[in-house]
């Protein structure tokens, strides 16, 4: 029954999503057969594996449905061009369709291939270790919790501070309440990438492992929003914050298909539905309906990177990707350091507008070409294989590989969206950022532990 419900589910999602990009369209060319086919093999793989609620996997396949398969369609139909681009022939379009349906099929096989062969046996032993918050003995003091508060109220000054000790600036992102003072680079990542999400490790750490202690929790709790309120943080970064609290305390994230449903109708329905009253103005009409206009927009140009990257041509030769590995070092030392690959394939082919996504494929082929696409796609289809099977075979409700994984869900679709640069140090600053809190709170409960 249950297959059942994952095979109609996927069914259900392949009827929306074709009555989307068929709707505009005027014929069936190879162009959208091959964007078909990825919607088709995308909308079944996020009810596959149906005792996994979420994954590395869903998430992959959540972006692959969207951005690669139902994006590019009505760009295709609507003759989009963003930024005031030239339009890029249909021949290096059909290769780039054909370079993500291939990518699609290496990732799904490999994927099933890892997942069904790899032994965790030798991540055992490291599960359990991240459960130590947990074993008896190891209790909460009043000491500890105060310094849990303190170190909190440390991460959220350090954002008051840059803020210029304005609140409307600190909890609302750019605009007139922008209120930011100029600091050094290197200060600036310091804070974003470690003390912002500090206050984020701290306090699942205390409800993970306290969660009786309500007080101290709200209290953590309303510093970690203060100090990092979703509309003062980038879309990314949101994402990244906060769907880890889903996933790891709202029961309801946990049920079958749950997420992947959310996600698909909050997508599909709600947001080209809430597109329609955007426009809504004394001399314009409403329309009562769905708007997929959003899927036309800049936001939704993952595809197209990939494509602009083909058709000239741009490869490095692994120099961007020496770029993404050395993010933290400044400028100021290295003045040859790459720029991101969304703002360096912008100025390789003269665009007015630099500011640009790059997507994780388009990565792997301004660094090595074809070859580097299918090292890319090979890399994330293991990585994500291994990860996925640990979390779910494992299941250590208190292991804090739980919220090791939980946060690079969060950021799975940044690093797939692109670009890597920036994504990579992201995701890099927050699994730093918890693994080195996690590390420095259990060896001060130890010493609490021994002094007792």
């Amino acid at each position: 029954m249950r297959y059942f419900t994952g095979l109609f589910l996927g069914l259900l999602t392949f009827i929306l999503s074709m009555y989307v990009v068929i709707s505009d369209v005027f014929e069936i060319n190879g162009y959208v057969l091959i964007h078909i086919i990825i919607i088709a093999i995308s909308s079944f793989s996020l009810f596959s594996y149906g005792n996994r609620s979420y994954s590395l996997y869903k998430i992959y396949h959540i972006f692959n449905l969207f951005f690669i398969g139902i994006a590019p369609v009505l760009q295709y139909t609507a003759n989009s061009r963003f930024i005031g681009e030239p339009e890029i022939p249909y021949k290096y379009k059909m290769i780039t369709s054909v370079v993500f349906l291939i990518s699609t099929i290496v990732y799904n096989s490999l994927y099933f291939l890892v997942n069904s062969k790899f032994s965790i046996k030798y991540l055992e032993n490291l599960n359990v270790k991240l459960s130590v918050f947990n074993m008896k003995g190891n209790r909460f003091s009043l000491l500890f919790k105060v310094l849990m508060i303190f170190i909190s109220l440390i991460c959220f000054y350090m954002i008051f501070m840059v803020n210029n000790f304005n609140i409307l600036s600190m909890l609302f992102r750019g605009g007139i309440f922008n209120d930011k003072v100029e600091v050094e680079k290197s200060l600036s990542l310091l804070i974003d990438k470690f003390f912002r999400p500090l206050s984020l490790v701290l306090f699942i750490i205390s409800f993970m492992y306290n969660r009786k202690a309500w007080i101290v929790n709200s209290i953590l709790f309303l510093l970690f929003l203060i100090t990092a309120f979703p509309l003062g943080l980038g879309r990314n970064a949101a994402a990244g914050f906060y769907l880890p609290l889903l996933l790891l305390f709202v029961p309801i994230f946990k049920k079958r298909h749950f997420f992947v449903s959310t996600m698909i109708f909050g997508l599909l329905i709600v947001f080209p539905f809430l597109d329609t009253f955007r426009n809504i103005g004394e001399n314009s009409e409403f329309k009562f309906g769905l708007n997929f206009e959003m899927f036309t927009q800049l936001h939704f140009d993952a595809y197209i990177t990939l494509a602009r990257v083909i058709y000239h041509d741009i490869i490095t030769y692994g120099y961007q990707l020496l770029g993404v590995f050395l993010f933290f070092v400044p400028r100021s030392i290295w003045p040859l350091k790459p720029l991101s690959s969304g703002q360096f394939h912008a100025n390789e082919i003269g665009l007015t507008f630099d500011n640009l996504a790059c997507t994780y494929l388009a990565e792997g082929y301004i660094n090595f070409g074809y070859f580097g696409v299918f090292i890319f796609i090979i890399f994330i289809a293991y990585t994500s294989a291994v990860l996925d099977k640990a979390y779910w075979s494992l299941k250590n409700k208190n292991s804090y590989f739980n919220v090791i994984y939980v946060l690079l869900l969060g950021m799975f679709l940044f690093v797939l969206r692109g670009d890597l640069m920036n994504s990579y140090a992201y995701t890099f600053g927050l699994i730093f950022t918890a693994i080195l809190g996690y590390m420095l709170l259990l060896y001060i409960s130890s010493i609490k532990f021994k002094i007792k």
